[in-house]
């Protein structure tokens, strides 16, 4: 984690490498953003992030879903296809994007959670989780 990785950088950047779309971050990341940052959209949004904290797709987070206490999402990996996908419970929105993930990430990787607020305040519970791994 880098020393000044605050705010909407999710200790994942810092401010110089943030916004800039480096294979040496070799960072992939699916994004439930309800905070706007200036390099985000200007709804509640979720989004596919490659190497930087700016999104290469986004599609919106409906009201509708965010009154729910629970939502349920779902990101999977098709190795075949290349494509990285969102889906979120109760008629959300689901969102894709074509990405061969050997050509980013080396060979063993960290996953995780990560959640910031900005100078406001929200409560991120995961229930539960499972994860899973195969490229044969």
């Amino acid at each position: 984690m880098p020393r000044d990785a605050v705010g909407g950088y999710l200790g994942l950047f810092s401010p110089h490498t943030a916004l800039k779309n480096t294979s040496r971050n070799h960072i992939v990341a699916v994004e439930f953003d309800m905070h706007r940052d200036e390099w985000d959209p200007p709804i509640p949004h979720i989004g596919i992030d490659i190497n930087s904290i700016s999104s290469v797709t986004t599609v919106a987070w409906e009201n509708k879903q965010l009154g729910v206490a629970t939502v349920s999402a779902t990101v999977a990996y098709d190795p075949v296809a290349q494509n990285l996908s969102a889906v979120v419970s109760n008629d959300g929105p689901s969102i894709g994007h074509v990405i061969d993930l050997t050509t980013v990430l080396p060979e063993w990787v960290s996953v995780g959670f990560s959640g910031a607020t900005g100078q406001l305040i929200e409560l991120h519970k995961i229930l539960s989780w499972t994860f899973s791994s195969s490229f044969n």
